[in-house]
Formats: C-alpha cells, structure tokens, sequence
C-alpha cells in the first residue's frame, strides 16, 4: 500500500487521511505552518512514477484542501500517461502558477 494515490480518482479518497493525520503527517503539518507552497520538481512527472503523483497530491491537497498559495516550478511533464495527464489537467488549473523547466512541457498541458 501507498500513501500517495496512483489515479485521478483516489486524490479526495486520500485527502482525508492526510487531513486527520493517518498519513504524510509532516506534508499536512508543513502545509498549515506556511503562507505559500512552493514545490520544487527538480526534475520530472512522467509515467506514473511516484515521484510525479507526489507532487501533483501534495498541489492538489495544499491548494484545494488547504486553500494555501500553491506554486509547482522546476519540472518537465510528459503526460503520455494517461492517469498522469488526467491528473494534471486537474490539478494544474488550481494552482497559483506553474513553472516549466523548458517550453515543450508547457505545449503537452
């Protein structure tokens, strides 16, 4: 078992978890302690690479759960994935803004 969800569907299942604490504690508790969340994706979302869902989850729950600033700068998408491209076209129209590393990635959303 995972503590971050492998599809689209499962984010609001997963958010309740992390709300009351029964997973990613210290995510929950660096969100509510700060103004803006910034996530560094130093690298990329591709495939369904847990990497990738991680950041999209952490977005997702910081912005829609914890109405906190959300900024995702730093990375490359490839969306070819299909789970990974539904998951981005949800999250990133929520989010305050987003960084590409190079103009191909910001093309694919």
């Amino acid at each position: 078992w995972d503590t971050v969800p492998r599809s689209w569907v499962k984010f609001d299942n997963f958010a309740p978890s992390v709300i009351n604490r029964g997973i990613l504690e210290r995510v929950a508790e660096a969100i509510q302690a700060t103004d803006v969340v910034i996530i560094n994706g130093e690298g990329s979302i591709y495939d369904r690479q847990r990497k990738g869902r991680m950041m999209l989850f952490v977005a997702y729950l910081s912005k829609y759960y914890y109405n906190t600033e959300t900024i995702l700068v730093n990375h490359t998408a490839d969306l070819s994935d299909g789970e990974m491209q539904r998951m981005a076209a949800n999250v990133y129209p929520l989010l305050d803004d987003v960084v590409f590393r190079e103009p191909v990635s910001a093309r694919h959303v």
